[in-house]
């Protein structure tokens, strides 16, 4: 069983303190939040690369920097030397034995609370090529 679907199968409820509404205690799904960064990054993502509105940009930055308060870490891969022991699933590899590194991050690594609850999804290839 990989480490998402040991998240996924748990669904464990964490109770987090909150300091966006009176720090009220919320229940928040981890697996929920997980998903919820990735959207954020994947919106984050194509707003850069299509040269969004500045209010579209920060609204992105605003999203992000909300699940930082609540424990939330979104962690891109892309451009990182490629490391065996990464906590990554690579989707393909471009390369053979030369040092790889990260062309491309399908979806970013996603911890809580400093604990890695999403794997991301990379694309590896040779940096010799």
């Amino acid at each position: 069983m990989d480490l998402h679907e040991e998240y996924s199968n748990k669904l464990e409820i964490f109770q987090t303190e909150t300091s966006l509404d009176d720090n009220q205690m919320v229940n928040v799904s981890i697996n929920l939040l997980a998903m919820l960064a990735v959207d954020i990054w994947r919106i984050t993502t194509r707003a850069k690369s299509e040269q969004s509105s500045e209010r579209t940009l920060a609204a992105c930055e605003r999203a992000e920097e909300r699940l930082e308060k609540i424990g939330v870490e979104i962690v891109d891969l892309q451009g990182q030397s490629y490391d065996t022991n990464m906590r990554a699933h690579v989707v393909e590899s471009n390369g053979g034995d030369t040092q790889m590194i990260v062309e491309c991050c399908l979806s970013p690594a996603i911890f809580f609370q400093n604990i890695l609850v999403r794997e991301a999804e990379i694309v590896i290839k040779g940096a010799c090529e």
